[in-house]
Order: C-alpha cells, then structure tokens, then sequence
C-alpha cells in the first residue's frame, strides 16, 4: 500500500482522500454543502481539508511519537 505524505506549513500529513470539488457543491442552489464536507472529514478520519482549485484534500496530520527514556 503506498502513503502519499503532503507537507503545509512544514507539517507533514498524510492524504486520506482526493475529491473533485463539485462533488459538495448543490446542483440547485451552487452552494458549497458543508455538512457533507464535514461528513467525509470525520469519515475518513481527516484533520484537515486543502482545496487547491478544483480539488480537495482530506488530510491527516503525522504526529511526532511520545516515548519515555527508560534508565
């Protein structure tokens, strides 16, 4: 299985999923749905979301190990 590793601001994340924006976007009204958006964060267990045109990134940041040193 391959990771694609993505780094903001010099925080590496982790991409959960890719989507085409108008995919959240109502076909009625062109308003963005944001519930859905946030339904698809939780799901894939996403800290945050890029858009970079049409394209957004569900992400999840790689947190650094806590450990202990043992004497």
């Amino acid at each position: 299985m391959r990771i694609n590793v993505l780094t903001f601001n010099g925080i590496p994340y982790i991409l959960k999923r890719k989507d085409w924006f108008g995919k959240f976007v109502d076909n009625l009204t062109g308003q963005t749905r944001n519930e859905l958006i946030e339904l698809w964060k939780e799901y894939t267990e996403s800290d945050q979301i890029y858009q970079e045109g049409e394209t957004l990134f569900f992400l999840q940041e790689i947190k650094e190990t806590e450990w202990e040193e043992i004497i």
